[in-house]
């Protein structure tokens, strides 16, 4: 909740600065952004609607599953201020601070890159709020490990954002950002290239590497732009990640507690697939 109110509080910020400065233009879109204005708690209705992926793409969940242990899903989802300003007006604008990114649709997907079905074959997916609020209508698993994807806003379908999320029976609660995406989109890519299953990880050391992974953010040593988030910079983005790695000692070995002693941080090639390819 603290992270939460300090990002809105910032892009409020932000805004205020851009119309003392006279622009008001980039005032309205990034007050906008910080859930000030009016507007839907359901989502942005101009953005397009949910992707249809193939069967051969799709896991259905089971309905015993759900009955013996089950979770409710919900979180927030921020992204860099470019991407709501360059889906808006195609002004180029530094992010200086994340933002809400309301109207973004979030997908649940099996840690391997399946999309989460209900019995019926309808689609896990919820559509953040101005507040970049989301909810999952339909319970989920508990005692699962998910991955989450999300697609930006204004049916902008290059704009990827990532991250995994352990479901604990009755309620779940996770946030989605540039600091967890660079971690989900890192592990992804390790394991792909070492040809090592998901399965087996502890992923309760995986929340302090994204705070350590913020802190290299806000240091400016992991130098993150909205343009990072594309899907075709996703190659970009881990060899980033890799070398601002080899500047932090303590992550690097809270990475190497994670996947072993083979995560020592090098940009690696990018595998033939990945789970996010098809998105």
């Amino acid at each position: 909740m603290v992270k939460f109110v300090s990002r809105a509080f910032l892009a409020t910020a932000l805004a205020a600065g851009l119309a003392l400065a006279g622009c008001s233009e980039l005032t309205n879109l990034l007050t906008a952004a910080s859930g000030s204005s009016s507007g839907s708690s359901s989502g942005d209705s101009s953005s397009s609607g949910p992707i249809d992926p193939a069967a051969s793409q799709i896991q259905r969940i089971s309905a015993g599953i759900l009955v013996k242990n089950s979770s409710k899903l919900s979180g927030t989802l921020f992204g860099p201020a470019g991407i709501i300003v360059k889906n808006s007006s195609k002004l180029e604008v530094e992010a200086l601070s994340e933002v809400p990114l309301a109207g973004a649709w979030v997908y649940l997907m099996t840690p391997d890159g399946m999309y989460e079905a209900d019995q019926d074959g309808v689609l896990y997916h919820a559509q953040a709020d101005a507040s970049g609020s989301f909810s999952f209508d339909e319970p989920v698993p508990g005692n699962q490990e998910f991955l989450l994807e999300a697609t930006a806003p204004s049916g902008d379908s290059a704009y990827k954002l990532a991250n995994f999320a352990y479901s604990v029976p009755g309620e779940t609660t996770v946030q989605i950002d540039t600091a967890t995406t660079c971690a989900s989109d890192y592990l992804l890519r390790t394991e792909q290239n070492r040809g090592v299953s998901l399965d087996g990880l502890d992923f309760t050391k995986l929340p302090q590497i994204i705070i350590d992974t913020q802190g290299l953010i806000d240091a400016g040593t992991l130098d993150i732009g909205s343009d990072a988030l594309l899907s075709s910079s996703r190659d970009s983005l881990v060899s980033t990640y890799a070398a601002a790695l080899t500047q932090d000692a303590t992550l690097s070995a809270e990475w190497e507690a994670l996947l072993g002693p083979a995560a020592t941080p090098t940009p690696a090639p990018a595998p033939t697939a990945t789970p996010w390819s098809n998105l």
